[in-house]
């Protein structure tokens, strides 16, 4: 059997990730940036609780520096 190209791999793939999408969708299992948003959130309104707003300017400074690098 000869090996798969990889157009016909790519495109499994493609066909896999949109029935898990599907599947997460109908089950209204969260994504991946629903999770980081809520994280995101849950963090903030913590900061804010504690009283140190200045936490939430490191966070950012913290989140551009992995997200740069």
């Amino acid at each position: 059997m000869a090996r798969q190209t990889l157009e016909e791999r790519n495109a499994k793939q493609r066909e896999r990730q949109q029935r898990l999408r599907d599947r997460h969708r109908v089950e209204r299992r969260p994504d991946r940036d629903d999770v980081a948003r809520a994280m995101l959130f849950w963090t903030i309104s913590s900061y804010l609780d504690q009283g140190r707003p200045d936490w939430i300017e490191e966070l950012g400074d913290a989140v551009v520096g992995i997200l740069v690098d």
